[in-house]
């Protein structure tokens, strides 16, 4: 397996965190062994290293997919309760706990064991959970965690005989010194920072700022989302049952709203889009929620005498959230993480040689029709495409045209018909598998990952299809490098111009490695001297790399001096199929769609 600068920068960011965790346990120790602090204050920084394992569990999801989770309180509740029931003392069990089985009264396990028992029964849960999760909006993400965590809270107020029920359960072993809790935090500072530059997680990211687009360059929006979600309520539970075994207790109180808003308020204020932001938030909420508490009962400031304020840690951290979102909507961190820029290794282009998928393939039409509520958009539509040919697809407003090529990718299923890739039947694919499998695209509205650098949105076609030793990065430069735009492999989309943007979308499309390539509109907003390049571009693409384009344009001139084939659409039907040539001189074309001068409109341009 190669060894990328995304790895590298992974293991930067995760040394560094790691680090600071340590020189903070070694410093509290060390202070608890002069007498400088005491055991209250040495449990205040155990309790700051859970909340960071916590945060990192919330953004592995929601960092990531953008989807705001309300439940992993609940996670952390799982992990809690799970751990204390292998851990308590048997005798204290059949005490306290009057439902569990004969099997579980006598086990006694260390609290590692425990841990990692925990955290398997949260992945289970999660597991089954997230499929229904991945299939939910933001709003619909938000309201049905917030519904889980209710059901957890349920859950653990009913089932006394395994909970006991209102009251806290006790007896689980505390820790006596900090070296386990270091030990998970450290993991877990690892794990997340490789899953967010993981192919996986470099998908979901994908996925986050733009999904038609993720799944146009072959990513399972589901599947990575899946993915994320178990890690996630995994590192969660590692995160609960650490808490459990700090304070020495589990209660439904301590797993509910209050605990919930100051997660969110710890990843809102870090920066959900990184792993330091997430880290950096729950230190610096931790703070202001030590602060705040002490505070909170009434305290006397000179003469004043200021009465006792309940609620004011809720208060204070929603005040933050606001002012945090309006100064910097992503959060102190931002999209920054961790580590030393100038260690990271270079990357050397490999050069773009596509496999070949089948010069015979062909991508094929037959009587395709698309209905939205009874309009038809698209009907009895039928043409076919060979690699290394160019067809046009041109028409007036309204004729049909980004509804075929939304047909063709999968982002609507044809109302009947049927979609031929090389002679399989491929009507019903998704885009991902259609992408994976052959066709790539670009969009009207030009569709860039924006929080993803430029090799990083041409990085996410290359992980869809690259096999495990393949080097994402040095693949996708090759890519940039042929379209001549290595040079802005670090910058961003939003800082690109729109000639540049565009070479972006059909360097990521071609990363796929396609047979058939679907342009829509790519011309949109260009002058003659970008058209030009784009002009010749496109017939280099065909030349050189064999490949099949469906081009949608109204620049006609573009369309006639390019392409092999040219379709004209009218209200969703074909009305012409030809050459150039032939669909210049076509009757019907020059009255439904060009015009004639007779009538006031403009000859087909020779």
């Amino acid at each position: 397996m190669n060894v990328e600068r995304r790895h590298v920068r992974a293991f930067q960011t995760s040394v560094v965190l790691s680090v600071v965790l340590i020189a903070l346990v070694l410093g509290t120790e060390y202070l608890r062994g002069e007498r400088l602090i005491s055991n209250t204050d040495r449990s205040q920084v155990w309790l700051l290293i859970v909340n960071i394992v916590a945060v990192l569990g919330l953004q592995a999801f929601s960092g990531n997919t953008g989807k705001m989770t309300i439940s992993h309180v609940g996670f952390l509740a799982v992990g809690a309760y799970v751990s204390s029931l292998f851990t308590i003392n048997p005798m204290m069990k059949r005490t306290v706990l009057q439902g569990l089985p004969d099997w579980l009264y006598t086990t006694n396990l260390d609290v590692i064991w425990a841990l990692l028992i925990a955290v398997m029964a949260a992945g289970l849960i999660a597991w089954v959970l997230g499929f229904i999760i991945v299939r939910l909006s933001f709003d619909g993400v938000v309201i049905s965690t917030f519904a889980l965590l209710l059901i957890v809270q349920s859950v653990i107020l009913a089932a006394k005989g395994w909970t006991n029920g209102m009251t806290s359960i006790f007896g689980m072993p505390k820790f006596s010194d900090p070296w386990t809790i270091l030990a998970v935090a450290i993991v877990a500072v690892f794990v997340c920072a490789f899953f967010k530059e993981s192919r996986i997680g470099l998908q979901t990211r994908a996925a986050r700022d733009d999904k038609a687009a993720a799944e146009a360059m072959g990513v399972n929006s589901k599947r990575v989302t899946h993915a994320a979600w178990v890690l996630s309520a995994m590192v969660a539970a590692a995160a609960g049952a650490l808490l459990a075994h700090v304070i020495g207790a589990a209660g439904p109180r301590t797993f509910y709203i209050v605990f919930t808003i100051e997660l969110i308020a710890m990843l809102v204020l870090g920066g959900q889009r990184s792993v330091t932001g997430g880290f950096a938030g729950a230190m610096l909420v931790t703070g202001i929620i030590i602060m705040v508490r002490k505070a909170e009962g009434g305290f006397a400031l000179g003469s004043l005498e200021v009465p006792p304020v309940f609620g004011a840690t809720q208060l204070v951290l929603s005040f933050a959230i606001l002012g945090i979102l309006y100064v910097r909507p992503g959060g102190m961190t931002g999209l920054w993480e961790a580590g030393v820029r100038r260690l990271s290794p270079s990357v050397k282009a490999r050069p773009s040689s596509p496999r070949v998928r089948g010069q015979d393939g062909q991508l094929a039409l037959e009587g395709l029709s698309k209905e939205f509520g009874g309009l038809r958009a698209l009907a009895e539509t039928s043409f076919a495409l060979k690699p290394g040919e160019i067809l046009g697809l041109i028409g007036p407003n309204g004729a049909g045209k980004t509804t075929l090529i939304n047909t063709v990718m999968g982002t609507y299923f044809a109302t009947s018909g049927v979609l031929r890739l090389n002679n399989e039947d491929a009507t019903l694919w998704p885009a991902a598998r259609l992408a994976r499998t052959g066709i790539g695209r670009t969009f009207q509205q030009i569709k860039l990952a924006d929080s993803l650098t430029i090799l990083e949105n041409v990085m996410v076609p290359v992980s869809s299809t690259a096999p495990l030793s393949e080097d994402l990065e040095a693949k996708a430069l090759g890519w940039l490098e042929t379209l001549k735009i290595s040079h802005l492999a670090s910058s961003f989309p939003g800082a690109l111009p729109y000639g540049d943007q565009r070479r972006v979308e059909i360097a990521r499309a071609l990363a796929l490695e396609p047979a058939f390539l679907l342009l829509d509109e790519p011309a949109a907003g260009m002058n003659h001297e970008e058209t030009e390049a784009l002009r010749q571009l496109l017939t280099n693409i065909r030349d050189e790399l064999n490949v099949g384009i469906i081009i949608v344009e109204h620049d006609l001139n573009l369309i006639l001096s390019l392409c092999d084939t040219v379709v004209v659409l009218d209200r969703g039907r074909v009305i012409s199929l030809g050459t150039p040539a032939e669909v210049r001189s076509d009757p019907a074309v020059i009255k439904a769609y060009i015009g004639s001068p007779q009538t006031g409109g403009e000859a087909l341009p020779s």
